[in-house]
């Protein structure tokens, strides 16, 4: 059950599937995958002109959409696919090529959005109105940038109206590709300097020229990535140099999770190769100046599904909050990493869709080219092993050469692909090798790059997924060197093409170029980052270099993220980093320059930008009036301080601090005049995060927070309810020993949900939360007895039962809960769930259940629906409890602390078990979210007195300290296993 509350249920437009499934594609790293059926596509005429492709062939002469042949047979078996719809018609994207790159993003999304409206209307209302009369329909996603539908779990009703409808051109499974099966393997954590592959490709030469990738943004869809990795956070774009805000910033189409998530160390590592660098010289990245944002295209199983991957590639032209709300395709990226692809040898067209649109709305689309070992090909795979989406003519297609030696690695897969010459001139290779693939090559053997374990960690990886983030990082160099190319997605790539350095391969293909340059196993060559470059500011014309800072006018302090618009010889915007700092090639010539940012003045100032000359720009913004919030985070009960994440909601956005762990303190000056809503989520797991208000903020405030204890997991740090029985429904079926009653023949009853966030709860069928929802439910007021019920239960002292409810009354739906002390032959009702907002947007509710009244005996409790006959309610579960009360502990205190090895650097261990003999359940090691205290931490209870604490991580020796515990409050003690006999800083702060 999610922590925080409320928590909303997914609408109709949004909703996720549950049960998928499945067919085998690969993640381009050295894994073993199975190859999937492909059906042929077309390719496009420009790839900055983007045309409406040729309609599906129909199957054999019958009028009607192409359906995948899975379909029958999974239906035929009882079970309902979740399918993919797409739609006949294709929006015009041909104009946006001559629009400015802001208009452009904007046209393009506008005319996906219209088209999809269009062609779609008529089955939405069907589906919409079928849904309002049976649950189990669901609803659907729209993947308007493919002009599709996602409808989860289709039963033959609704397939027989979409083989009816005029407008549905095919319906097909929404498939999966696995996840990886092999780890990457770590490597050495620090090198204080450019990676051998980083300088292979003379990135630093780069670098030495001004480059490194400012006022450009990157982005992947991958396995998620490591946000706070020491590498990665400074240029997350949700980074604001202070606090984290993930809106337009990450995605998550299957949980819609508010934090970035992962699925390994995949994305954390190509993402490392894109950007990383720590700011100590350890420098794993093309483009460290870049920032980056990421979509997860992976669920939780791990695997990437068709419908997530388009998802993501929509979040991409039109980044969104984390809820996919407010699109903003301004916020695009200029070039997205795909790390991942298919094992078939002819075009799967399911991506084409999402390409073409970001080609028309000038973004890069770079593939890696797969792996022999994914597709089980042998090494070298032979010719005609590139899958898609990598094998369209459209994208730039990357296979792998060894780290530093500029040889053909034999993992690579190799062309040629599909023939797209036919009338379809082929994007990005404009110089007569339509099929060639990979276009160009880069580094792919034991990569070093971010690794996922720690912040502080490090992997290395071997395949194309390690190669197509040189490419990527390198289109960011070259898009600040010249803006010109700024949208420009063919010429980039021609560019990146034409100044690689060659890499003569006899692949054994008709189709090789003279002297086997260029061939199908490495294409035009590896890439060489310092000649693109300086072609592609030849390219561009005259220019000049603008950088400068922007400070507050009373303190000197840098403002972070201000946005500077600039209006001249070509439009230009930008935003400050975190230290304050701007820098862009601009076209030369004059500009009026617009700088604004949250808290100060806006200003306009003039520059001219000099032809081959640098220029500085110093701007001041006058802070408004500002006032501070202070306060004090602890445990309601206990009176500790708590770490805790200070979430504020603010005009325009929100900005987030962060309370001391050692003292509870917090401390934010906001501009003044505002209103603000402040959430404590605490780090310390078992509290419910806590809210407050302020309205017209005037004057400097203490607003304190005591948390309260999630009395119901009771998993907070000391406290204990006395054991008893605990449920969190989270092993996916029936617990042992519960059972489920309905006085309908045939009606399940009570069943498993997964669209109330993470984790799993039981419900009933009727309202929208189940995952399998009932479909021959009448509209009747026929009342119908579910009872979901507990084992046999001795019910102790002051028993209580505890348990989360998320109930929605709606029309018809009674609900209670009651005890059986004769095995369930009579019931009695104990207590009445709390109604807590509609079907649609419920919210978690902590209840209490006063058992005492049947303390000694043994009973049965049963959670109790009568269903009156409306449609619109529901009742959701979650984590059981009944126990005596839980309560805090006695006298003893918080130990926290830290857990390194000096010798490796500053950087934590995570991992580490920590244990206070004779007490309570261990703490592990684990990065904190707050980037001011990095990895290694760990929080548990120990009881007053002097306690031996034991700090656990193989290889390494144990280590033991004593220390006295006070009555209350908190004890830091750090370990550092290169000073064992070192009592690191220990601090007490008591409440005695």
């Amino acid at each position: 059950m999610p922590v925080s509350s409320p928590t909303m249920f997914r609408a109709i437009a949004s909703s996720v599937p549950v049960r998928r499934v499945r067919a085998f594609f690969f993640i381009a790293l050295a894994l073993v995958v199975v190859t999937i059926p492909a059906r042929p596509a077309d390719a496009q005429t420009q790839p900055t002109d983007v045309q409406a492709a040729p309609a599906a062939p129909a199957a054999s002469s019958v009028a009607g959409p192409v359906v995948d042949q899975g379909i029958g047979s999974l239906l035929a078996k009882g079970q309902r696919p979740d399918v993919i719809v797409r739609f006949r018609g294709r929006a015009d994207l041909g104009s946006a090529r001559a629009m400015a790159y802001g208009a452009r993003g904007r046209s393009v999304y506008q005319a996906l959005k219209a088209q999809a409206e269009q062609s779609q209307s008529a089955v939405r209302q069907q589906l919409e109105r079928r849904h309002r009369r049976s649950p189990s329909s669901r609803g659907y996603t729209v993947l308007w940038i493919d002009n599709s539908l996602l409808i989860p779990e289709a039963d033959e009703a609704v397939l027989d109206t979409l083989r009816q409808a005029a407008d549905v051109e095919s319906i097909r499974l929404d498939r999966a590709i696995p996840p990886p099966f092999e780890p990457l393997a770590e490597a050495p954590p620090t090198l204080r300097a450019a990676g051998s592959n980083i300088a292979h490709v003379r990135a630093p030469e780069v670098w030495a020229r001004g480059y490194r990738g400012e006022g450009i943004v990157v982005a992947n869809i991958d396995s998620g990535v490591r946000y706070t990795h020491q590498t990665l956070f400074r240029s997350y774009r949700g980074f604001t140099g202070t606090a984290f805000d993930h809106d337009y910033a990450w995605y998550d189409p299957y949980e819609h999770t508010a934090e970035p998530r992962r699925n390994g160390g995949h994305g954390t590592h190509t993402m490392g190769t894109i950007v990383g660098d720590d700011g100590s010289g350890n420098q794993i990245g093309v483009a460290p100046g870049a920032r980056w944002i990421a979509c997860v295209g992976s669920a939780l199983d791990g695997s990437l599904y068709f419908s997530g991957l388009i998802e993501c590639g929509q979040f991409m032209l039109a980044p969104t909050d984390t809820d996919g709300n407010n699109p903003d395709p301004d916020r695009r990226p200029a070039v997205v990493n795909n790390s991942w692809g298919g094992c078939g040898s002819v075009y799967e067209d399911f991506y084409e869709g999402v390409i073409d649109a970001w080609i028309a709305a000038g973004i890069v689309p770079v593939f890696s080219n797969g792996n022999n070992t994914n597709c089980g090909y042998p090494a070298p795979p032979g010719l005609n092993t590139v899958g898609s989406p990598g094998r369209s003519g459209k994208v730039l297609g990357i296979g792998s050469t060894g780290t530093s030696d500029g040889l053909y690695a034999a993992h690579s897969n190799q062309g040629p692909t599909d023939d797209f010459s036919p009338g379809y001139p082929t994007y990005p290779d404009h110089r007569g090798f339509p099929d060639l693939k990979p276009n160009v090559s880069a580094p792919g053997v034991n990569i070093r790059s971010a690794g996922d374990a720690s912040d502080g960690g490090y992997a290395g990886g071997t395949g194309t997924s390690m190669s197509a983030p040189h490419v990527t990082g390198l289109v960011a160099l070259m898009w600040q060197a010249a803006p010109c190319l700024v949208g420009d997605t063919a010429t980039t790539g021609a560019l990146i093409m034409e100044t690689a350095n060659p890499i003569a391969y006899a692949s054994g293909s008709s189709s090789d170029g003279p002297g086997n340059v260029p061939n199908q196993a490495t294409g035009w060559g590896e890439i060489d980052a310092l000649t693109a470059i300086d072609t592609a500011i030849v390219a561009c014309g005259p220019h000049g270099a603008l950088a400068g800072t922007v400070v507050a006018g009373d303190t000197g302090q840098p403002v972070a993220g201000a946005r500077l618009v600039f209006h001249g010889p070509r439009p230009y915007a930008l935003l400050g980093d975190p230290s304050g700092a701007f820098a862009r090639e601009l076209a030369a010539g004059d500009y009026s320059v617009d700088i604004a940012a949250f808290g100060y003045a806006p200003t306009t100032r003039t520059v001219t930008v000099s032809a081959g000359q640098p220029t500085t720009l110093a701007v001041e913004l006058a802070p408004t009036p500002r006032n501070t919030l202070s306060g004090i985070v602890t445990d309601g009960t206990t009176g500790w301080p708590l770490h805790a994440r200070i979430h504020i909601a603010q005009p325009g956005g929100s900005t987030q601090t962060w309370s001391d762990p050692q003292t509870g303190a917090y401390a934010i000056a906001l501009p003044a005049g505002h209103d603000y809503t402040l959430t404590a989520s605490p780090t310390v797991s078992g509290y419910w995060p806590g809210s407050a208000a302020v309205t017209g903020l005037s004057a400097d405030m203490s607003l304190p927070f005591g948390l309260t204890a999630d009395t119901i997991a009771c998993t907070a740090p000391g406290y204990a309810g006395g054991g008893g029985m605990y449920e969190d429904f989270e092993a996916g079926a029936l617990p042992p020993g519960w059972t489920r009653s309905t006085d309908r023949p045939g009606w399940a009853g009570w069943e498993f949900g997964e669209d109330l966030g993470s984790g799993h709860f039981v419900i009933p069928p009727h309202g929208h939360y189940a995952a399998s929802n009932d479909d021959a439910r009448p509209l009747t007021s026929i009342a119908r007895r579910e009872r979901l019920i507990t084992p046999p239960l001795t019910i102790e002292a002051n028993g209580q039962l505890r348990y989360a409810s998320a109930y929605s009354g709606g029309f018809g739906l009674l609900a209670s809960i009651e005890a059986s002390t004769d095995g369930g032959a009579t019931w009695t009702a104990v207590a009445s769930p709390i109604a807590t907002g509609s079907v649609d947007a419920p919210q978690w509710r902590r209840e209490t259940v006063d058992l005492s009244g049947y303390a000694g005996q043994t009973i049965r409790l049963a959670f109790r629906t009568d269903d009156g006959g409306g449609w619109a309610s529901g009742w959701a579960i979650d984590d059981v409890h009944v126990s005596p009360p839980c309560g805090p502990p006695g006298p003893g205190a918080l130990v926290l602390g830290r857990v390194i090895d000096s010798a490796l650097g500053s950087g934590g261990l995570d991992g580490a078990t920590v244990a206070v003999a004779g007490g309570a359940a261990p703490a592990t090691t684990a990065s904190s979210a707050d980037a001011a205290l990095g990895a290694g931490w760990y929080t548990l209870h120990a009881s007053a007195g002097t306690r031996m604490l034991r700090v656990r991580l193989p290889p390494y020796a144990d280590l033991e300290r004593s220390v006295d515990v006070p009555v209350s409050g908190v004890v830091r003690i750090d370990f550092d296993f290169a000073a064992p006999g070192v009592a690191d800083r220990i601090f007490l702060q008591g409440f005695e």
